[in-house]
């Protein structure tokens, strides 16, 4: 489903492609901010694959670079029992993990091979968002969390354990979901593109980061 989210509104003045498989593409212009702040990276070919998934791995480096803390040193452990210590991305993983702003699964695993889904993007993206938030912020989004369940969706169902993060996440604008029948769907378990992941985060981090 492409343009799964819309920008808050859109950075002016970014100049590119940034990524040559970016140019005409719905994202460009917050993919290209992103990048710019040095949250997005591309690949060694020059491309950025805007419409691929994106994979546990991926998806924690992405929100450690928000903190903005520089590279992570590798662990001297296994943060879970399937990432390896060498792996490019262990460091990452096993940061968040200690901040308790990642969990694996019951098992002990991480599957970081594995593509998230939007759900599971965006409770990682809230989870940095309330790291980083003053006392009051931190109780707004408490009280969104324990309200009623937005509205704005047809898809989203009570009491699932993404209804409150996905409820505030739109009250606060993060999220909007994509036009679908006479409404709006959030497609909760559809796995999130590179793009909307990318888009997630502008709409979220990007004041904070400039």
């Amino acid at each position: 489903i492409p343009g799964e989210e819309e920008p808050v509104s859109p950075p002016d003045g970014v100049t590119g492609p940034m990524f040559y498989d970016i140019a005409d593409h719905w994202a460009r212009e917050e993919i290209e901010a992103m990048g710019e702040v040095n949250v997005v990276e591309g690949d060694p070919d020059g491309g950025f694959r805007p419409d691929d998934g994106l994979n546990r791995a991926e998806a924690a480096a992405l929100l450690y670079r928000i903190l903005g803390l520089g590279t992570p040193e590798a662990p001297t452990e296994k943060p879970f029992s399937d990432v390896e210590v060498d792996a490019w991305y262990a460091g990452y993983v096993n940061e968040l993990k200690d901040m308790e702003l990642l969990f694996g699964n019951p098992d002990g695993t991480y599957e970081p091979g594995e593509n998230i889904n939007r759900a599971e993007f965006l409770s990682m993206a809230m989870n940095v968002y309330y790291y980083i938030s003053d006392a009051d912020t931190q109780s707004a989004i408490d009280d969104l969390m324990e309200g009623p369940m937005t509205d704005m969706y047809e898809d989203l169902l009570e009491n699932q354990w993404y209804t409150s993060e996905v409820t505030a996440a739109t009250e606060m604008g993060f999220v909007h979901g994509s036009v679908c029948n006479d409404g709006r769907c959030f497609y909760a378990g559809n796995e999130v593109t590179r793009a909307e992941a990318t888009v997630m985060l502008y709409n979220m981090f990007y004041d904070y980061l400039t």
